[in-house]
């Protein structure tokens, strides 16, 4: 379900057109084993989904490519700082 969910509203992340999405799914009792096997899958490709907010009905999720992320300069000052 998570992983339908993303392909339609993730599209243009997942197809390189974008950097990094939002969305918001509904909270269910197997959401955190759903994004951490979709989790696997999306490393192979480079891609990260992690957890921003968190209620007890909904969750916001952010999928990003790590490679892009790695070329914009305010990631580089960021890993400097470190």
């Amino acid at each position: 379900m998570l992983q339908d969910i993303l392909l339609e509203h993730c599209y243009p992340t997942l197809s390189n057109l974008k950097f990094a999405n939002m969305i918001n799914v509904d909270y269910t009792d197997s959401i955190f084993e759903d994004i951490f096997k979709l989790n696997e899958k999306l490393s192979e490709y480079n891609f990260s989904l992690i957890i921003l907010k968190q209620t007890r009905k909904k969750l916001l999720l952010y999928i990003f490519l790590r490679i892009s992320l790695r070329r914009c300069s305010w990631f580089y000052q960021l890993q400097r700082k470190k």
